[in-house]
């Protein structure tokens, strides 16, 4: 895993804090399957069926981010306050955008629709999970 994560980020990174990054929006029927939260990255999916939404979020700036464009578009969009990286590859939409701390990647199915694409990515938000108390 150290190496994986060495091959993204050019340098060690301290995160500033335990929070994480989710969407609050998500298309009907989508219900949370999976997360795993640890410091360099933290990943969310969620599923309808055999369809799978998945956003993650990589500490540091990911620039080397892989985006298979080979026999597929690559597009760039502004949505919200980001710019976002894009590819429709064999039914699948791959979005990479990035803020000063994170890297954020969202893979979903073409049938979740261009628009709904936009309307997931728009309502990431910050959640700083609580502290259990005593």
């Amino acid at each position: 895993f150290d190496e994986f994560i060495h091959i993204f980020a050019d340098e060690e990174i301290e995160p500033s804090n335990n929070s994480y990054y989710v969407p609050e929006w998500l298309p009907d029927g989508y219900a949370e399957k999976e997360k795993m939260i640890q410091d360099a990255c933290k990943s969310h999916i969620w599923s309808n069926g055999e369809k799978r939404i998945t956003v993650s979020q990589y500490l540091g700036d990911v620039t080397d981010a892989y985006l298979d464009n080979e026999d597929s578009d690559y597009t760039t969009q502004d949505i919200s306050i980001y710019t976002v990286h894009y590819t429709l590859k064999n039914g699948v939409y791959m979005c990479i955008w990035a803020n000063d701390e994170y890297t954020f990647m969202l893979k979903c199915p073409e049938s979740v629709g261009w628009d709904n694409v936009v309307k997931i990515i728009s309502s990431v938000q910050e959640v700083t999970p609580q502290t259990p108390t005593k």
